[in-house]
């Protein structure tokens, strides 16, 4: 009998269950929370972004996103210590960085 497969049973944005069989021929299930929150829905309609999220998704260091956001290159709202990006927000940043050319 094979043992040890995994699957995911059930998936929202705050948990996921995962069954696993057993020497025994019986299922297990576990339920676990997700480490980190996923993109959150504004109430206007668009996706909601930490720097984190956005240093990741632009292969950038987060310190070059709080560096823009401090010049004013990357509109962003603080609520505490966190800032909070739009999709918007990040793609009139990308559209403003100069184009790359090939280097002699």
């Amino acid at each position: 009998m094979i043992s040890g497969i995994f699957s995911t049973i059930v998936e929202n944005d705050s948990f996921f269950a995962i069954q696993k069989l057993q020497k025994s021929g019986t299922f297990s299930t576990m339920v676990k929370k997700r480490a980190e929150s996923r993109m959150v829905t504004h109430p206007l309609g668009t996706e909601i972004y930490s720097v984190k999220q956005v240093a990741e998704s632009l292969g950038l260091s987060t310190k070059t996103i709080y560096e823009a956001i401090d010049a004013g290159k990357l509109k962003a709202k603080k609520t505490g210590k966190q800032f909070l990006i739009t999709r918007e927000a990040v793609r009139e940043y990308w559209d403003s960085l100069p184009e790359a050319t090939k280097q002699k």
